[in-house]
């Protein structure tokens, strides 16, 4: 953006500041580029039945429980973005 700015300027971190953000909004869009269009639909029909199946042998399931519902989302986005970015 401003590459050319003196870094004696009284505007220097400012401007480095700025451009930083702007930098990473622009890795933002474009990691999320392929999805902000998709119309595609998710169906977890076969994960759903198995995860029922395993419930009804504890022991045999206990170590492969997952319940996606139990997931927080948004923490686990966050995390996957910072590790990204």
């Amino acid at each position: 953006m401003m590459n050319a700015v003196v870094p004696f300027h009284p505007l220097h971190d400012k401007i480095n500041y700025l451009n930083k953000k702007i930098k990473t909004v622009l890795r933002f869009v474009e990691l999320y580029k392929p999805y902000s269009l998709f119309k595609g639909i998710f169906n977890d029909r076969n994960f759903e039945n198995l995860r029922r199946a395993m419930n009804q042998n504890e022991e045999e399931g206990k170590p492969f429980y997952c319940d996606p519902r139990c997931i927080d989302w948004e923490d686990y986005f966050t995390k996957i973005i910072s590790l990204v970015l």
